[in-house]
């Protein structure tokens, strides 16, 4: 993709391909937020799963100190 971005600049621009690099450019940013969407997401989900596990190890704990 860099690449072809340096073609393009490298040549002169057409409406079509100035078009183009908007295009691209709008679906790299769309992309790119989508990503960052799905990894807080996962981070969202890592960290309840962590605070469900300490809730289970401290309640298993209070349960055998009472035995």
């Amino acid at each position: 993709l860099e690449q072809e971005q340096e073609q393009e600049q490298s040549q002169p621009l057409t409406n079509k391909t100035q078009a183009q690099l908007r295009i691209e450019k709008s679906q790299h940013a769309t992309l790119s937020r989508k990503f960052i969407d799905a990894m807080n997401s996962y981070r969202n989900a890592e960290i309840e799963y962590r605070e469900r596990c300490k809730a289970r190890i401290q309640r298993q704990l209070e349960i055998s100190e009472d035995l």
